[in-house]
């Protein structure tokens, strides 16, 4: 019985531990307070903070109240009961998902075919590749009759993963269809038959549908 104690103790204090860990971080500054007025967000996929995963100098936790600033690059932690919002340490955020939303951190060489280490959203995951996106937000000061005014502007960038080292950048069909030659045609169908890349603002969603169909071929010799 004793011993059951002490390990439900120690439970209860290394879980402590890990919390406290992931509340110690430096305090998030919403640097548009500067600001009298403000289009747009520096967060995505949107301002409130919404429960999520997140895995931190190794550990995994679950439940916890997340933004994500993508022009700063930075995940930020909702404390709960404090006025405050704690920025973790992006080279120690391996992954995390905010709702239905999962994102990496990638680093080192395969980083540096992309858009650099950073954060990176997962489209979509097969057996042997990833989909991923770069999301970024622009910030710009614009000057109003006597008022601070900055807008911020959305941009985003594809890149295809093959393997542990490999990543592709993907502005569209052609570049889909450069990393995979050997299902072309086939491809080259299935974009004919769904209508695919005929709208720019369905781009993104045609990017993932020609990837999703590739993952359900058989590899070819």
């Amino acid at each position: 019985m004793q011993q059951a104690q002490q390990a439900a103790i120690q439970t209860y204090h290394a879980a402590i531990n890990d919390q406290s860990q992931l509340y110690n971080g430096s305090e998030y500054f919403n640097y548009t307070r500067f600001y009298q007025l403000v289009e747009g967000n520096q967060f995505h996929p949107g301002a409130a903070a919404q429960p999520g995963t997140l895995t931190y100098w190794g550990h995994r936790y679950a439940g916890i109240p997340l933004l994500y600033d993508i022009h700063l690059d930075q995940v930020v932690v909702r404390q709960p009961n404090s006025l405050f919002d704690v920025a973790l340490l992006s080279t120690e955020v391996s992954a995390f998902t905010i709702g239905n939303r999962s994102f990496v951190r990638l680093a080192g060489p395969v980083a540096d075919q992309g858009a650099g280490p950073g954060f990176y959203e997962v489209m979509l995951a097969g057996a042997d590749l990833r989909l991923l996106a770069k999301r970024y937000k622009d910030m710009l000061d614009q000057p109003a009759q006597n008022m601070t005014r900055v807008v911020f502007s959305s941009a985003d960038r594809y890149f295809l993963q093959l393997g542990d080292d490999q990543l592709l950048k993907i502005k569209g069909k052609q570049s889909v269809l450069a990393a995979f030659p050997r299902h072309r045609k086939l491809l080259l169908r299935h974009i004919r038959d769904k209508r695919l890349f005929t709208d720019q603002q369905a781009r993104e969603a045609d990017i993932v549908q020609l990837v999703l169909y590739r993952t359900s071929l058989p590899d070819r010799p």
